[in-house]
């Protein structure tokens, strides 16, 4: 995961990943500085959307299992 990341640390702009929820919940874990068990406590359902980034305060969660109301 923290290859993942590094790699992404190269790429000007924004990035949509795509994945099954298993990844994109370590994902998010690892990218916020927890350990990566702290993932099964971030519940993501199905075409919902989180949003990582880096701020003031370092990489946050600044948006998780969000969906539309579309």
């Amino acid at each position: 995961m923290q290859t993942f990341l590094s790699g992404l640390a190269e790429v000007e702009g924004a990035v949509a990943i795509f994945a099954h929820g298993h990844v994109l919940r370590a994902l998010a874990a690892v990218w916020a500085d927890l350990d990566v068990t702290a993932a099964a406590r971030l519940p993501l359902d199905t075409a919902a959307i989180g949003l990582l980034r880096e701020g003031g305060r370092g990489r946050l969660i600044q948006r998780w299992n969000w969906k539309s109301e579309l």
